[in-house]
């Protein structure tokens, strides 16, 4: 009986030992899985505080929520401090939703102003950095806490139009330093067409009346039949105006109602003494004494030929195209490309630089510079003439055929400008069911409607701007919650990017370590570079 009693107490022992070994395990295994759960919630909740601006970027700027936002509600929160004292149980996400079955569960946020110094230290005003708790508990026991700064850092890129028409992303100081123009906050190269604007322009939009409206509202033009016809059409080259007249004899046009009504178009050209007109037409017939597609001029007399591009009948398939402008130091300069083909869509455009006098008359088909002339002196003896479409000012000068797209521009168009503008008219028509290059955020008809976000996780790696808001992959701010993005430390694209250092990012960022250590160099941390491999050191251009 002893023994037995013994053995019953040695037993029960042995088992609450076991027992409670279970338990710590088991309690282990929970506060674990509790600690995982709770730093992602942390991390989710960071993740979406650090995307937003540093400072409040539209509203006056205080500390905390300005007047304008909710207290209760993230969805238009838009700066750091906007999150000082969130408290909420359940999790929520951004919209308002809470998150299911985390009822137990409580996240706070705290944003101090803290020394550049020393971060740990909370000071009263702001010096450029702020510092983000967020505090995860479950039933009221910590969980997990995650701690990041904010920093005021660089000005942010925008769209520069620099002087040559082309476009860079570039800081405000940078810009003013290339002599560009900046775009303003949160624009992007990618959205920004950078070009000159024209001065006139006649898109045929407006597919009814008898009148051309231009639409730069400077210059418009009346319609005049004739002995053919004019007629609105809207065909495989998008809108246009057909004359529909013979190319030998008709005497349908589209002109100013008098000579005096383009004179801002003379003053303008004449301020400037550039000069590009481009046209976008469809031709059949010329006549075969210099038919006109546009003038502004008369048919006889040098003194009155301002500028003109018109064509010489060759034969029923092909014409010499030819452009004119009239100089105060010379004759009226021509510039005669070679045959071009009739019963083709094609862009003309005649350019000229009259500031100064050599390879300054130049004329390209399609884009391409097919001849260049010389000519001196400038726009000065220009007279008040009619403007004109589709014939000459005696009427006897005709063009059988279709205008899409005619501009003038007040400075000479660079090679490179009229060639991707030809492009756009000639191979990116919206509505030709074709997504032609360029056309996914221009033409939903084509193309579909542009997605309303980045999707983590598909969209964020494939170098599109897939919801076409001028943000690529992880520059858009949709992305900052995928994986690549969040520990994305070098793109190797072969420029030193914001963020990216030598060490990370040998590829893009030159760097020196070895020699005298007063030459050593680590491009990178905040110090811009142009492209890797150029032979300069740290030279602050993106």
């Amino acid at each position: 009986m002893v023994e037995m009693v013994g053995s019953i107490v040695l037993v029960g022992v042995g088992l609450v030992a076991a027992l409670n070994t279970v338990g710590a395990s088991k309690m282990s295994q929970f506060r674990v899985i509790a600690s995982r759960q709770g730093h992602l919630l942390a991390l989710q909740l960071m993740t979406e505080i650090l995307e937003q601006e540093y400072e409040e970027p539209v509203d006056t700027v205080v500390f905390g929520r300005e007047s304008s936002e909710s207290a209760g509600d993230r969805a238009d929160w838009d700066d750091v401090d906007d999150y000082d004292g969130w408290d909420s149980t359940p999790p929520e996400y951004k919209d308002g939703t809470a998150m299911s079955d985390l009822g137990a569960w409580r996240r706070i946020v705290q944003v101090d102003f803290v020394s550049p110094s020393d971060p740990t230290v909370v000071v009263g005003t702001d010096q450029g950095i702020k510092r983000i708790t967020v505090s995860v508990k479950q039933n009221g026991i910590p969980a997990a806490e995650l701690v990041a700064l904010k920093t005021i850092g660089l000005p942010p890129l925008e769209a520069c139009c620099l002087g040559d028409g082309s476009c860079e992303d570039l800081r405000v100081e940078a810009c003013a330093g290339q002599g560009g123009t900046a775009k303003g906050p949160k624009t992007h190269c990618a959205t920004i067409d950078c070009r000159p604007s024209p001065i006139l322009h006649y898109d045929f939009d407006e597919q009814t009346g008898t009148t051309v409206t231009d639409r730069e509202g400077n210059v418009d033009l009346t319609i005049y039949p004739g002995n053919g016809a004019i007629t609105w059409v809207d065909d495989g080259g998008g809108t246009g105006l057909f004359f529909d007249q013979n190319g030998e004899t008709g005497t349908a046009v589209a002109r100013t109602v008098d000579d005096n009504v383009a004179d801002t178009l003379k003053s303008a050209l004449q301020a400037t003494n550039q000069l590009t007109v481009q046209v976008y037409l469809y031709a059949e017939e010329f006549d075969g004494l210099y038919g006109r597609t546009i003038t502004y001029s008369r048919d006889t007399g040098s003194s009155t030929r301002n500028f003109t591009i018109a064509a010489d009948h060759v034969a029923a398939t092909t014409s010499y195209m030819f452009g004119r402008v009239k100089l105060s130091s010379s004759a009226s300069e021509y510039v005669r490309p070679d045959i071009i083909p009739m019963g083709n869509r094609t862009v003309l455009a005649f350019s000229v630089d009259a500031t100064i006098t050599s390879n300054n008359i130049k004329h390209y088909v399609d884009g391409q510079l097919v001849k260049t002339s010389s000519g001196t002196g400038d726009f000065s003896q220009w007279t008040s003439e009619r403007l004109l479409l589709g014939n000459g000012r005696t009427l006897d000068r005709p063009m059988r055929g279709t205008f899409y797209d005619v501009k003038i521009w007040d400075v000479a168009m660079s090679g490179v400008d009229l060639q991707e503008a030809a492009l756009m008219l000639l191979g990116r028509v919206c509505g030709d069911a074709t997504c032609d290059t360029g056309e996914a955020c221009s033409c939903a008809a084509d193309c579909g409607t542009p997605a309303a976000f980045e999707q983590p996780g598909v969209d964020c790696a494939d170098s599109l701007d897939n919801d076409c808001d001028g943000a690529t992959d992880c520059d858009d701010s949709d992305c900052a919650a995928d994986w690549a993005c969040l520990f994305a430390l070098c793109n190797s694209n072969g420029v030193c990017d914001s963020g990216e250092d030598c060490s990370a990012c040998g590829t893009d960022c030159d760097s020196k370590t070895n020699g005298p250590q007063s030459g050593r160099y680590c491009c990178g941390n905040g110090i811009a570079e142009s492209a890797e491999g150029d032979g300069s050191i740290c030279d602050g251009n993106y």
